[in-house]
């Protein structure tokens, strides 16, 4: 055991002597002995520090509230007021130029195309008849139109509020009003896919939310802006001519209007009441003002053979008959009310009898009434379960009616793939149609058939126009 021992030692000294003499070449060892020698710290020199001026002779300040003492000076300050520039003010009153009111780069040259072409449009036959054909046949037709790239145009700058089109036989010449004031033209197939056929004007700085053709006179067109005015496209003077305009420091504006005769209209306003006014009249203040409700309406329209009966959508959920020469008294009543669980975004009367009601609202359902008798019954002959959450950046859906039949009416849809829905009434209920394309990737919110033509118009939230025929 000793001997173990005695070599496991001789073994640990040479290791310890080999270590030692790696430690020495490499210097290790120097330096672990200036390591152990503390270095010497040098303190700062203190900084003396400059005496203060004795503040005996300098009074001590004082609160003026403590004093009891008033500042005239905070008394008679008084702040500038803050001034709103509005980035889209009113146009001028009165009449405006198409040609100043043209968005092209040449403005006369484009004016002067567009009258021409709307001198050489011809004048509706069969507009205001009805449609003889069975709803087998009509439908048939719907199920063949198709949507050709060349019917696809950008035609205003932003989003769609309204859509109509021109009832001549001659061209197909669709209507839409935008966003902030712009009104488009579109004369589709002239010009093919490449160049179409577009007229660009802005006589309003709000939202166009009606466009409407007079029904005397199909060479005026009638816009209804949310800028409180309502202007009328004369073409023989060249003008848009403003026939009503609510006062500038009032917050309010006009949403929709609708023909009681050829020279007069009625126009729903943002605060509940409407307006009746004559364009024979000078001037642009109504004749009559009716409040028919306490908050917005949405749409007015105007019974086809009672032309005293007229209809309102509201925000609070009521759709409105109303009989005009009772709505003379504060106090009146609508006649029938269909009431909504949310805000009704239209209401409009069956075009050619009024019997039947189409209401469209954001509690998700499109409604169809019968009008037969307005005795204050409101029966619903349908509701459709619609998916009409649209939310902030489209258009809310307006269901509107064909123009000659009253058991078919378009609406948009938020369905997929993206379509334009057309419903039609087999005699039991109403079923839908979707009218789809390889070239329709958008939700149409607003939509317009042609009076006569087997035509189908669709705007969307972009400025985009589709056209099915």
């Amino acid at each position: 055991m000793s001997e173990k021992l005695s070599e496991y030692e001789k073994m640990r000294a040479v290791n310890v002597q080999e270590r030692m003499a790696l430690l020495e070449k490499l210097n290790i060892m120097e330096d672990k002995e200036k390591l152990k020698t503390p270095k010497k710290i040098q303190t700062p020199a203190k900084r003396k520090l400059p005496k203060l001026k004795s503040n005996e002779d300098t009074p001590r300040r004082k609160s003026l509230r403590i004093l009891g003492i008033t500042s005239e000076v905070q008394e008679n300050k008084v702040e500038p007021p803050v001034e709103y520039v509005d980035p889209y003010p009113r146009k001028p009153a009165g009449l405006l130029a198409m040609s100043y009111m043209c968005r092209a780069e040449e403005p006369e040259k484009e004016t002067s195309e567009f009258i021409s072409v709307m001198n050489s449009v011809e004048e509706p036959k069969g507009y205001g008849s009805q449609d003889d054909r069975n709803i087998s046949k009509f439908m048939s037709s719907m199920k063949k139109l198709k949507l050709p790239i060349a019917n696809v145009c950008k035609l205003v700058p932003d989003r769609i509020f309204s859509v109509t089109v021109h009832p001549t036989e001659s061209k197909v010449l669709v209507c839409a009003g935008a966003k902030y004031g712009a009104i488009g033209i579109w004369d589709v197939g002239n010009g093919g896919a490449e160049e179409q056929t577009c007229y660009l004007f802005e006589p309003h700085s709000r939202a166009v939310n009606c466009l409407e053709f007079n029904p005397g006179d199909h060479r005026k067109l009638f816009s209804c802006s949310f800028d409180g005015t309502v202007r009328s496209a004369d073409l023989e003077k060249q003008v848009f001519n403003e026939v009503y305009a609510l006062p500038e420091e009032e917050d309010d504006y006009c949403s929709h209007l609708g023909f009681l005769s050829p020279y007069t209209l009625c126009v729903s306003q943002g605060d509940g009441s409407v307006g009746v006014l004559d364009t024979r009249t000078a001037g642009s203040g109504s004749e009559h003002s009716y409040q028919l409700h306490t908050r917005k309406l949405r749409t007015v329209s105007v019974h086809p053979l009672r032309k005293d009966y007229i209809l309102t959508a509201c925000i609070t959920g009521d759709a409105s008959v109303w009989d005009l020469r009772a709505a003379k008294k504060k106090d009146s009543s609508p006649v029938v009310n269909f009431p909504h669980k949310n805000g009704v975004t239209s209401a409009y009367f069956s075009p050619i009898t009024g019997n039947s009601v189409l209401t469209t609202s954001t509690d998700d359902t499109v409604r169809v009434y019968d009008t037969t008798n307005l005795d204050g019954s409101a029966k619903i002959i349908q509701m459709i379960k619609h998916d009409n959450h649209v939310g902030r950046w489209l258009t809310n859906f307006r269901s509107a009616w064909h123009p000659q039949r009253e058991d078919v009416f378009v609406v948009g849809s938020m369905s997929r793939p993206r379509q334009i829905e057309v419903f039609y009434n087999q005699g039991i209920s109403y079923q839908p149609h979707g009218l789809r394309s390889d070239n329709l990737a958008s939700v149409c919110s607003i939509n317009a058939f042609h009076p006569t033509l087997d035509v189908l118009a669709g705007g969307n939230s972009s400025g985009r126009v589709h056209v099915f025929s």
